[in-house]
């Protein structure tokens, strides 16, 4: 077996308000033979081994407290940044610069033009780049795709998805980013961007000429700590989200995304493509696609006789939780080199979210 690709990991916080690294990153990097962190940065030195001791990492595992140290550490062969999307170009363009294989979640930049600027430089170092948008390899995501691809329900005649992207009265105040769109990371870029991202990975792209309607419809928002409201603030993101488009057989496409409750018993995200044989259909349980559900993701093929259900193969990820399974898949396309979501990708689709700010005059 060939040694493991060293990690210095951007985020994993004892005390970071999102946690994502800890519960995405952390469950596969910690057991996985071909993967091994190396390194970590925070915001300072004290962070980071703080960190190391709380999570229980190796003794030897360098603590670093700015990107220029981590990028400066020739043992690091890929740099892996979780944290605040505004601060993804500071934390992780050393380390680019430094010619390093990079893993960046999702949104890669707070903006078109960050990202761009981040693609631009990793083609120039000829770096491997790979971006967070793990409904791209989704078990359920890719089931419904490999229907379509089989040509099991024929042309495409029309896809229509149906979320409710849960509750944003109230936020923890480690989320109060979230409400102001400056610093890029929001209902939008973040829930919406991988939903539709996902949608497309599944259908196929739409033409350029689509249209979203996009409402801010909660003015002021409770920030809250334990329950306990803090204060209210007032908010500039957008919540709700009504797109029409079309893909390149002019099939329409109709995406309906919604700030709001969960109807008891009902599904979360609701996928349905009508072919010209037959309709198929995918439910999950909860609001969000970059998140594995496993088998608890519904996927329908429905014709003239009635409908049938389709086992979903979820693979070994399934023993992980569920935040992580989507996340181990893209270390596990990264590692064999091939289908995973490149910062040419991000780059898209960054640029369609522009064009909804543009459309919505923002």
């Amino acid at each position: 077996m060939s040694s493991p690709i060293r990690i210095g990991l951007i985020g994993l916080s004892a005390s970071a308000t999102t946690a994502w690294a800890s519960i995405a990153h952390l469950p596969y990097l910690s057991t996985s033979p071909h993967y091994k962190i190396v390194a970590l940065l925070n915001s300072s030195e004290a962070a980071a081994r703080e960190a190391i001791r709380f999570y229980g990492l190796p003794a030897d595992t360098r603590a670093y407290g700015t990107p220029e140290d981590l990028a400066a550490d020739a043992d690091v062969q890929l740099v892996v940044c979780s944290v605040r999307v505004d601060r993804h170009l500071p934390t992780v363009m050393p380390s680019i610069l430094a010619g390093k294989d990079v893993f960046v979640e999702w949104p890669l930049g707070a903006n078109e033009e960050e990202g761009r600027m981040m693609m631009e430089v990793a083609r120039e170092k000829n770096v491997k780049a790979m971006v967070g948008l793990q409904g791209r390899k989704d078990a359920a995501a890719n089931a419904i795709r490999d229907q379509i691809e089989a040509n099991e329900i024929g042309d495409i005649r029309s896809v229509e998805v149906i979320v409710p992207q849960g509750q944003f009265s109230q936020l923890p105040e480690g989320l109060e980013y979230f409400i102001d769109r400056r610093t890029g990371g929001n209902h939008l870029t973040i829930l919406f961007a991988h939903l539709l991202d996902t949608v497309l990975h599944i259908v196929g792209p739409i033409q350029d000429d689509f249209i979203c309607r996009a409402y801010n419809t909660l003015k002021e928002v409770d920030i809250h700590d334990n329950g306990k409201v803090l204060r209210r603030v007032k908010k500039d993101t957008f919540d709700h989200f009504y797109l029409l488009g079309r893909l390149h057989n002019q099939a329409p496409v109709t995406i309906i995304a919604r700030d709001g409750r969960k109807i008891q018993n009902n599904p979360g995200v609701t996928l349905r493509v009508h072919g010209s044989l037959k309709d198929v259909e995918l439910t999950l349980p909860g609001n969000f696609t970059n998140v594995g559900y496993g088998k608890e993701s519904i996927l329908k093929i429905i014709h003239d006789k009635g409908e049938e259900r389709i086992d979903i193969d979820q693979g070994r990820e399934e023993g992980l939780p569920q935040a992580a399974r989507n996340t181990a898949r893209l270390y596990e396309a990264f590692l064999e080199d091939r289908g995973y979501p490149t910062f040419d990708d991000a780059v898209q689709l960054h640029h369609k979210i522009e064009q909804i700010y543009q459309q919505n005059e923002i």
